[in-house]
């Protein structure tokens, strides 16, 4: 990081770029985080009881998609991948997130907490990256890598 600061002081980690797709006056990068966590938290609600209608509308057509052990699945396959969670399977939980902003793509870096029932044996966390870009003032994951976090100690 450059330590550049953007408008009103804030951290600016663009390179003195703004976001102008959908908000011509830029979106300040607290902004991008608190609206990519949100997305992060509607994901998981999603996964239980397979809220197509979300990824349909999140995912873009060609997301591509790392699982833990190597799996590669597309967007289709995620959603047939995704379909048998029963509706009352724990939602996984948001515990990092990362912004790295490149106008209009954002890389995140984060970790999650999977529920014991869908972590794979000894890997209750997940790190992953992802990219994101927005279009038509929405953000669209374009790809996701997971790698599962063995328990230490």
């Amino acid at each position: 990081m450059t330590g550049a600061t953007g408008p009103g002081g804030r951290h600016d980690t663009t390179g003195g770029k703004q976001m102008t797709d959908g908000d011509p006056a830029g979106t300040p990068p607290e902004d991008v985080r608190a609206e990519l966590e949100g997305l992060y938290r509607d994901w998981f609600a999603a996964l239980p009881g397979n809220d197509a209608a979300f990824f349909e509308r999140t995912l873009a057509d060609d997301w591509h998609y790392t699982n833990v052990t190597g799996e590669v699945r597309g967007k289709r396959e995620y959603l047939e991948y995704i379909a048998p969670l029963p509706a009352d399977t724990p939602p996984n939980r948001l515990l990092e997130l990362t912004v790295r902003r490149f106008d209009p793509v954002v890389i995140v870096h984060g970790r999650y907490a999977v529920p014991e029932l869908l972590a794979p044996p000894g890997m209750p966390e997940t790190r992953f990256t992802a990219v994101w870009i927005r279009r038509d003032g929405r953000w669209s994951a374009l790809t996701h890598h997971a790698t599962g976090v063995p328990v230490t100690g």
